[in-house]
């Protein structure tokens, strides 16, 4: 028997109450000079006995049974809609210990359930402040290729085709970054889609620098890649991730 249970406290409680009972009977009947039968003894320590025990057990199990209620719905570990009725106290056993173990477990769950949605929180502000830096890269070139068009270059036939290829590119790259935002959710459940396919890296890295030409311009900074473009280095990884992050680099 378990000396922390609610049964076993309401046993050594009857039993010292029962023996101090009886002990003070005998010392009485002593002091008077009478005597008193071991029967008679043995009846008012059983009767003495079974009145504390039912009174002490009732009073803890209705105590201790109110406060985990209590405890429960306060901490919400219990639905709203559950029937507190069907919690269940076995008083042969330690229910303190049980609920201290519940109400701790709960606790880690809690500070867990916090720390993610504060990481996601993050995750949720860091990517949309990259979401809106990456905008400004193509919508910027973009603009800046059909102003140039619309000056007179769109006449000039060694400009009109590139700036127009340039400026289709920076429409995918914008398409490819409003994708993401559905892919937010993705990643925040875990669910990380990396598309591998072949692809030749420096030919990427042509398109990066061109998106990012007229605000290189802009700052007078020039962006030159050393190998030759007529060189291939084929990869297998995910084209507009690995864009995207050469862009941010740049």
């Amino acid at each position: 028997m378990q000396t922390n249970s609610p049964r076993s406290l309401s046993i050594y409680i009857s039993l010292f109450v029962s023996l101090f009972s009886l002990s003070l009977l005998i010392i009485t009947f002593w002091y008077k000079g009478q005597s008193i039968s071991l029967l008679l003894l043995i009846t008012i320590f059983i009767l003495i006995f079974s009145v504390t025990f039912t009174l002490v057990y009732f009073t803890l199990e209705r105590l201790i049974y109110h406060k985990i209620k209590l405890l429960y719905r306060a901490t919400n570990m219990y639905r709203i809609n559950k029937d507190f009725s069907s919690l269940e106290l076995d008083m042969k056993t330690d229910v303190i210990g049980k609920v201290s173990k519940d109400v701790a477990r709960w606790m880690v769950d809690q500070h867990n359930t916090i720390g993610e949605l504060q990481e996601r929180e993050n995750f949720r502000r860091e990517f949309i402040g990259n979401l809106a830096h990456e905008l400004k890269t193509p919508i910027f070139s973009i603009q800046g290729y059909i102003l140039t068009l619309l000056e007179g270059g769109l006449e000039d036939k060694e400009i009109n085709r590139l700036f127009l290829e340039r400026a289709a590119n920076g429409v995918e790259r914008i398409t490819n970054l409003i994708m993401d935002l559905d892919a937010m959710s993705k990643l925040e459940s875990g669910q990380v889609n990396i598309e591998k396919v072949p692809f030749n890296f420096i030919k990427l890295a042509k398109e990066v620098a061109d998106d990012l030409e007229m605000k290189a311009k802009r700052r007078k900074v020039k962006i030159k890649i050393q190998e030759p473009l007529d060189r291939e280095i084929w990869v297998s990884a995910d084209r507009v991730k690995i864009g995207q992050v050469m862009t941010n680099l740049l």
